[in-house]
This record gives structure tokens, C-alpha cells and sequence, in this order.
């Protein structure tokens, strides 16, 4: 352990400063006992965390009504809540919000083209925008979205199988189509959006076009994870080692001493 600082407002060993609020419990081992006391002896800041602890269990004593004849008080331990917001702690509620939303990035966001230096059917100001090429898409009732086209009045969407049999024509005045459950697209088959124009001369025919494979949600959930952005899947990987790494020094201590 190291000496004392001159500042009484830091741990001088987090690690055994995040096991102080342990001296509330009777039935705590000796060994770890005179380990923690002996840090109270050096630790400005853990003493002065058990001297305020005491005199709020004092006061919170005095506030409360008198119990029933022969019925002891409760324990009051405000230590172990005060002890809950360590560095640690705050390591931990950090890193865990941070994972929690890029993962929901990972799973709401467009994921990358499985083969980015595939040839593309379309161009850069006029193609679908979901599916991405080769996405994993859920079976049921899809929903395809393309760039707006100037001066169309109407888009028409062609669907085919692997097989270049067409299994579904749909219409619209809007950017959008969902297939319908009726078409019903088979679940691990890949399947081709052909996307057309009113009037027709303002795209060639036939040159905006998507890859995707219909399959369960649980496939298009886990193809995004495989497929996100590699700047989200190192932040997100990053996040949950920063929250696992949080809790070892915890863990360490605890076996050290059971």
C-alpha cells in the first residue's frame, strides 16, 4: 500500500478503498478486517468517507421514531450506498450506457456492403438505400427504400429469386415499398430488387438494383452485428472491456481474501 498523499480527497489504494464499507458486516474475516483497518490509517479520504457515514447513520437514527419495546433499531448502513459511487463504480455505469447505445447503433443502422468492391447496380445519386447489397433482410414484409429520382412520377419494383423468376411487382409515388406478407419469401434465399422509373427514359432499365437474402429476424439481427460500421464494432468492443475491466479489481480483491 502506498503512503498517505497530502490530499485527503484520494483512495490512496482503490482497490482496497472500493472494500471499505465491508467493515459494517460482524461477520467479516479477520485477515481482510486488519488489511482494511490498516487502510483507514493511511487513507485520508476513506477515513473521512467512514466519519461522515457514522455521523449520517447518527442522524438518520435520531430522525426515525422510537421502535416498539424490546425491538432493536435497524442497522443503518449508508456506507455501502456512499461506497456504491467509487471510480469504479462510475467506470462502470459509463462504459455500460456507452455499450448499451452502440449497440442499439449496431442493430438500427444500415450495415456495410458484404463485398464493397462488388460491382453496384446503380450509381452514387440514384440507388436503393435498404437493403444494402448482399443485407440480411427479415422475411416477413421487408421493406425496400431508394433515392429520390427528379421528375418521376412513379417507381415500379420488380423482386426476383436466385433464379430470375420474378415473385412480386409493386408500385408507388413515394421512395418506399414493403413486401407483403402474401408474397411470402423464402427464408435463406437471395433475392434481387429491380428498381424502374415513370417516364421510363430517365433511368436505363434495369440499372438500379439490390442484392438480399430473406431469413429470420434473428439472422438480420446478427448479419448487422457482423456488418456494422468497424468504427462502431471497435467503440462498442471497447465500451464492454472498459466495463468487464471495471469490475477485476473487485473481483481479485474478494478472492484474495475468501
Amino acid at each position: 500500500m502506498r503512503e498517505g498523499k497530502d490530499t485527503p480527497f484520494e483512495c490512496v489504494d482503490p482497490q482496497v478503498g472500493d472494500q471499505i464499507h465491508l467493515l459494517d458486516d460482524p461477520s467479516l474475516a479477520s485477515p481482510l478486517r486488519s488489511e482494511l483497518e490498516a487502510h483507514l490509517d493511511v487513507c485520508h479520504a476513506c477515513s473521512l468517507l467512514v466519519r461522515v457515514d457514522a455521523k449520517a447513520s447518527q442522524l438518520l437514527r435520531a430522525g426515525h421514531a422510537l421502535p416498539l419495546a424490546g425491538a432493536a433499531p435497524g442497522p443503518v448502513t449508508p456506507s455501502k450506498t456512499a461506497a456504491r459511487y467509487t471510480p469504479a463504480f462510475r467506470m462502470r455505469v459509463i462504459a455500460g450506457v456507452a455499450f448499451a447505445a452502440c449497440l442499439f447503433l449496431t442493430l438500427t443502422a444500415p450495415p456495410r456492403s458484404i463485398s464493397p468492391n462488388a460491382v453496384s447496380r446503380g450509381s452514387e445519386s440514384v440507388h436503393f438505400v435498404r437493403p444494402v447489397e448482399g443485407e440480411v433482410l427479415a422475411a416477413r414484409e421487408p421493406i425496400l427504400e431508394w433515392t429520390s429520382i427528379e421528375g418521376a412520377s412513379r417507381y415500379l419494383v420488380e423482386v426476383r429469386n436466385d433464379e430470375g423468376v420474378a415473385v412480386w411487382n409493386g408500385e408507388s409515388t413515394e421512395t418506399e415499398l414493403r413486401v407483403p406478407s402474401s408474397v411470402g419469401l423464402e427464408r435463406g434465399r437471395a433475392y434481387r430488387a429491380i428498381l424502374s422509373v415513370q417516364p421510363m427514359d430517365l433511368v436505363p432499365p434495369g440499372s438500379i438494383s439490390v442484392l438480399f437474402r430473406a431469413d429470420s429476424i434473428w439472422k438480420q439481427l446478427l448479419h448487422r452485428v457482423r456488418w456494422a460500421d468497424p468504427l462502431l464494432q471497435i467503440v462498442t468492443l471497447l465500451a464492454l472491456i472498459a466495463f468487464f475491466a471495471s469490475t477485476l479489481p473487485v473481483r481479485r480483491f474478494a478472492q484474495k481474501h475468501s
